[in-house]
């Protein structure tokens, strides 16, 4: 809270800035006289005036007389202190507008009773306002709205000093749409405000085209510039975005262009008073009810142009090792020299120490010393060398990623599995049908006479049998970066989601509550913008966008949406969600969780690969033990 204190005497008025700084007012500035003041006020606004009333050039009753013709000081708190203790006095000062009074001389006891009680008063009156002139918000009503999003909403939370900024904004927020409401028989401007992103996204979500403008302040619980990024993705035409920018904040200019970008004004909270609220409805509202079909929310294409455009301009995305890009280049190419991966790993000493160590795992059955790279990368052979250098590289990349709950270690988890899950259902059925490395792989998921019966009984190669150039581990473990790149990207945002999905007690996949918070803004889209700018090819960034939605006759995808399906029960993410096939795996009978379990993979997926879900579930159960198991290998590797 911003206090001016204004008193001609030097010493005075030294001693009466202390006082409030012991009071607890940590921003005082001062002034020798009322001119002085008036001249600093033009420039700065105050939350607090403490005024004595005799000074030379311009007293303290002329200056808040001046004050009260100022829009943005009608509600300013003013403590006027003087010797004059007459009764006259006191009233000729509560005429001119002052707010509370206090007689020289006086101590900190004193100062603190008098602005605690103006304070009080003032709050009680304002926050009383507020309260009576929301918008109640009637959903079967069809006036235009404008949602405040900000820390404090209710009553309580609103009569805090600390609260004093959100209280001038929606104050003057609500002048504004009266004085339009006011001018019109056909407009009815309403205002709400909520203190979470959690409220702001379903009220915008289940209101739709109600919504004309919305206004974030930096303090809202859950991230307000990612609020005002997501929503200015989702919004249809007619809707205005702003962002509230507090006095003390920097916000850094790479995100300044975003929002631009996105045509997201930053509006500086000290400058917003009942005249610049007044001009903002008429234009961003106002103007836009008059006889105007609703907007329709943007396309698809709109949709992916506007998240593109801001990912890039205001998210550094994760970049990817290059020995990751050698190594998957070199294995696209069968017939690829063995130096050529050797080259690569040693170019790279965190691979090279992981490739040697993996060497040393008891299930390659070497017992003699190894230390040298070849040596390592022989004994391996490729494929599993590209696991390993896969894996780590998604886990490099994605390690200095910072988001509150959101961890690396269990995202990364949950891809191994679902990479090994993606491999495995890829593979040839019968033995003769497989390559020397083929056969070694499917010989390290050492699976049960039971799982080879169901295995071959699925048939999901022969259903989706790929090219010799795609490849199913690296599309696996490739399929959900989007889910961190979102995460990364939109501060405050992962937090919202899982507690969504506990919520929803884990009944819904994580797209759905993406959907809620994010709107078209979810981890497919932003996977795929990652996808491109790593440069992964058009097969694997299709996997990325459309993994819960496999295209008709893409093999690929396909399989990877049933790996997903699979790993999110073996290893799920986050790690103690518990899906409908982790409970399912648990042993809850799957009759129990069947609609929740047709959540998670459509029936139109499953029609396009003319496969029953029974099937893909008998199977989840029988190669569950062998896919925790490799995935737990690789993570030792590490």
């Amino acid at each position: 809270m911003k206090v001016l204190v204004v008193e001609d005497a030097e010493g005075m008025r030294k001693i009466v800035a202390a006082m409030l700084r012991n009071l607890g007012f940590d921003d005082v500035e001062t002034a020798e006289n009322g001119a002085v003041a008036l001249e600093f006020l033009t420039a700065t606004k105050i939350d607090l005036l403490v005024t004595n009333w005799n000074m030379p050039v311009m007293n303290g009753l002329e200056l808040v007389k001046q004050l009260r013709q100022m829009p943005q000081y009608v509600s300013l708190p003013v403590l006027l202190f003087t010797s004059k203790s007459g009764r006259q006095d006191v009233v000729v000062a509560m005429e001119a507008g002052v707010d509370g009074y206090l007689v020289k001389p006086f101590g900190p006891p004193q100062l603190r009773e008098q602005v605690g009680n103006l304070l009080g008063r003032r709050a009680e009156k304002r926050v009383a306002r507020i309260m009576a002139d929301l918008d109640p918000l009637n959903r079967d009503g069809d006036h235009p709205l404008i949602i405040i999003g900000d820390a404090a909403s209710g009553a309580e939370q609103l009569k805090r000093p600390s609260s004093i900024g959100v209280v001038d904004l929606v104050t003057a927020t609500l002048d504004g749409a009266a004085v339009i409401n006011a001018a019109s028989d056909n407009i009815d401007i309403g205002v709400v405000l909520y203190s979470s992103s959690n409220d702001i996204s379903r009220r915008i979500k289940g209101l739709g085209s109600r919504v004309k403008a919305l206004l974030v302040t930096s303090l809202l619980p859950g991230g307000g510039i990612s609020m005002a990024r997501l929503a200015s993705i989702n919004a249809p035409a007619d809707m205005s975005v702003f962002l509230v920018r507090e006095p003390s904040q920097e916000i850094p200019e790479k995100i300044v262009r975003g929002l631009e970008r996105l045509e997201v004004a930053i509006l500086p909270r000290d400058k917003l008073d009942a005249s610049a609220l007044e001009l903002l409805v008429t234009e961003h509202v106002a103007a836009k009810v008059h006889d105007a079909p609703p907007a329709e929310l943007p396309s698809p294409e709109e949709l992916r142009r506007r998240l593109d455009v801001d990912i890039r301009l205001t998210v550094t995305l994760p970049v990817m090792p290059e020995v990751f890009k050698q190594i998957v280049a070199l294995s696209r190419d069968k017939d690829s020299d063995l130096q050529l991966w050797i080259d690569a790993i040693e170019a790279d000493p965190l691979s090279r120490a992981q490739v040697i160590h993996r060497a040393h795992s008891p299930m390659y059955g070497f017992k003699g010393e190894i230390d040298q790279t070849d040596k390592a990368v022989i004994l391996l052979g490729k494929d599993p060398v590209k696991e390993l250098i896969v894996s780590e590289a998604v886990m490099r990349s994605f390690q200095g990623i910072q988001e509150s709950t959101f961890s690396v270690d269990d995202y990364w988890m949950h891809s191994v599995a679902v990479a090994f899950a993606a491999r495995l259902l890829a593979l040839p059925l019968q033995d003769e049908n497989r390559t020397p490395e083929q056969q070694k792989q499917f010989e390290s998921f050492a699976l049960s006479d039971e799982a080879l019966v169901k295995l071959r009984s699925v048939g999901i190669a022969n259903r989706c049998p790929l090219q010799s150039e795609q490849d199913p581990f690296v599309a696996g473990m490739m399929h959900d970066i989007g889910k961190v790149a979102l995460a990364h990207g939109y501060p405050g945002l992962y937090p919202l989601i899982e507690e969504e999905l506990k919520n929803q007690e884990w009944k819904v996949p994580m797209s759905h509550a993406e959907e809620t918070y994010a709107g078209g803004a979810n981890h497919c889209l932003v996977g795929r913008i990652l996808s491109d700018s790593w440069k992964l090819g058009e097969d694997v960034s299709r996997v990325v966008e459309n993994h819960h939605d496999p295209s008709a006759g893409q093999a690929l995808e396909s399989i990877v949406a049933l790996a997903d399906f699979i790993g999110g029960g073996v290893v799920p993410f986050p790690k103690a969600a518990e899906y409908p096939l982790v409970r399912v795996l648990a042993g809850t009978p799957a009759a129990d969780v069947a609609d929740d379990l047709e959540k998670f993979i459509s029936p139109g997926t499953l029609e396009k690969m003319k496969l029953e879900r029974a099937d893909l579930i008998e199977l989840a159960q029988f190669i569950a033990p062998s896919i925790r198991t490799l995935s737990a290998s690789i993570k030792e590797s590490l």
